[in-house]
């Protein structure tokens, strides 16, 4: 299948898991729950046959073996699940870097060989519908009515919908207990706590950074200059939102003249900072728990992103979302359709959030269990801080032009290029001129 760094193949007759313990057992009962729950229609044709699936991974995900592991036998226990109620289906994985998704599957299309199905980004997948190289579906009324609508408007076309999403993984913020006994809960208390002595890691990456901008009543500003609701008209920005972007680069100036806060060009580096113990507080996404609770064990502390004087925090929230190839046969078609709905079933979601303790489910029905879990609680608190801002879908992509100028013009303020009027200044006249 290319050159993807990895593949499983579930063969139509066996699946071979292993070192799944109790965890999957239990998970293969609720499963199978989850299959008599939505039986087939009277008469309704077996499937049958061999489906191809993309899944986008970060870097993380590639360099990690514990972290790769990890999410194997999770899409393990899935398509086991699956097996359960279609014995006959064949499912094939192929895992690629995230960024390299739309090439790749541009480059199967055009032998007719693309994949049938693609777990991507929600950006992502608005890259592939823009570029052809995914099709619409329609939604029984059944699923359409679990999913949170919220969720579903950014995919709906005049055809149909573009994607189904499928779970989300929020931004929060993780600390070191040792040096931390819980994580401040605004700004103000996040710059003391650095000047106390506990260092904390700021990512220039926009995407990881724009958490801190509504907090302090810059988010109004920036989605209108990076057009990140496309669907808005363009128009110049307000008073109030001058004055908010310039308190956000007010406070981000300020940070950076703090001794014990330090920006990284990564979010990888702040990641391996806390790790290593030479940071004490970071902002990090879902997907990067597994890797650390790993590495950090009882260390870790996971909370809700700091407030400030002008609201809550707010987080960009990735949304893993299928994608429908443009190349399946009418059988595979069928085949892709049933898998990605079985997904989003509210048993099924309820399982992989209780296996993961790292994703949220999309389905409204299903209940998180917050009391038990503190990383739940987390998420799902940056959740709806995305939510309320309307940033869960929002794309901030690396080497996209906006994401380019607000990266550079951060980096030349933060390291005393210039000062935070200026750099006000220079982000609304360059990025006003890309819209």
């Amino acid at each position: 299948m290319g050159n993807g760094w990895g593949q499983i193949i579930y063969p139509g007759c066996v699946i071979a898991l292993h070192r799944l313990g109790r965890r999957l057992v239990a998970l293969g009962a609720v499963l199978a729950l989850a299959g008599c729950a939505s039986p087939r229609p009277p008469h309704a044709r077996e499937l049958e046959g061999t489906v191809y699936i993309y899944v986008g991974t970060s870097s993380d995900q590639l360099t990690n073996p514990r972290v790769d592991s990890h999410i194997r036998s999770l899409f393990s226990r899935f398509i086991h699940g699956f097996r359960m109620l279609h014995p006959r289906v064949g499912v094939q994985l192929v895992f690629f870097p995230e960024a390299r998704i739309p090439a790749e599957v541009a480059q199967r299309h055009r032998s007719g060989l693309g994949p049938d199905l693609i777990l991507v980004n929600g950006s992502t997948a608005k890259v592939l519908h823009g570029r052809g190289l995914s099709r619409t579906v329609s939604l029984p009324a059944e699923i359409f009515s679990q999913l949170k609508p919220s969720l579903l408007r950014s995919f709906h076309t005049k055809a149909g919908w573009s994607a189904l999403p499928v779970f989300s993984q929020p931004q929060v913020a993780c600390f070191d207990r040792k040096v931390l006994p819980q994580a401040p809960s605004t700004l103000q208390e996040l710059l003391e706590v650095s000047a106390k002595g506990a260092p904390v890691g700021l990512s220039l990456e926009p995407v990881d950074l724009f958490w801190s901008a509504g907090s302090l009543g810059g988010t109004a500003a920036l989605q209108q200059l990076l057009k990140l609701h496309s669907d808005a008209p363009p128009r110049p920005l307000n008073q109030a939102e001058r004055e908010g972007l310039l308190r956000w680069l007010q406070w981000l100036d300020l940070a950076g003249d703090q001794q014990r806060i330090n920006f990284y060009a990564t979010t990888d580096e702040m990641l391996a900072g806390l790790v290593k113990g030479d940071l004490a507080w970071i902002a990090c996404r879902s997907r990067h728990l597994p890797r650390l609770k790993d590495l950090m064990g009882a260390r870790l502390g996971v909370a809700p992103l700091p407030s400030g004087p002008s609201g809550e925090a707010s987080p960009i929230a990735r949304l893993r979302v299928w994608s429908f190839g443009i190349d399946s046969s009418p059988e595979q078609r069928r085949i892709s359709q049933a898998l990605a709905e079985f997904s989003v079933n509210p048993l099924v979601q309820r399982a992989t959030t209780l296996a993961t303790l790292e994703t949220l489910p999309v389905n409204r029905y299903v209940n998180i269990p917050v009391t038990s879990s503190r990383s739940l609680a987390a998420l799902q608190v940056g959740m709806a801080q995305s939510e309320a801002y309307n940033l869960f879908n929002a794309s901030l992509l690396e080497g996209e032009a906006g994401e380019t100028i607000l990266r550079k013009v951060l980096a030349t303020m933060i390291f005393g290029a210039t000062d935070e009027t200026q750099a006000s200044e220079m982000l609304i006249q360059r990025l006003t001129k890309l819209r």
